[in-house]
């Protein structure tokens, strides 16, 4: 398996919401852990659950986004897909595409501090 730790700051986490009719979209540049350095980006859509109209969670499916070629017409050469609930301490990685085609594994969140969001993600069994 292949361990990668990315962050985002929290302001661009919130510049990147957007409301729909059953949840929320999002979009947002990530950064490596370590160096700061902008590697790619991480998209979802949100779907609330709610119990007697009250909302308990959401599920959540999403991507992250690697290895910009603005050269191709799908830009993003490879991606990792991720599923989970909104409020979970970890999603599944349930594919991928490029350097993370048969993707499995998962994203574990991770303390980031005060500015960060940051996770963990354990990508395994790719087939590239």
């Amino acid at each position: 398996c292949q361990s990668l730790k990315v962050k985002a700051p929290y302001s661009e986490i919130d510049a990147g919401f957007g409301a729909t009719a059953v949840g929320e979209t999002l979009t947002f540049a990530v950064y490596d852990y370590y160096t700061n350095e902008a590697i790619g980006t991480y998209t979802d859509q949100t779907t609330d659950i709610l119990l007697g109209g009250q909302y308990i969670d959401c599920t959540s499916a999403g991507s992250f986004n690697f290895d910009f070629d603005e050269s191709l017409v799908n830009p993003f050469v490879s991606q990792v897909m991720i599923v989970g609930t909104c409020l979970g301490s970890s999603n599944s990685i349930t594919g991928g595409t490029g350097k993370y085609a048969c993707a499995s594994g998962s994203e574990v969140f991770i303390d980031g501090g005060e500015d960060y969001f940051a996770s963990e993600l354990s990508i395994c069994h790719t087939c590239a």
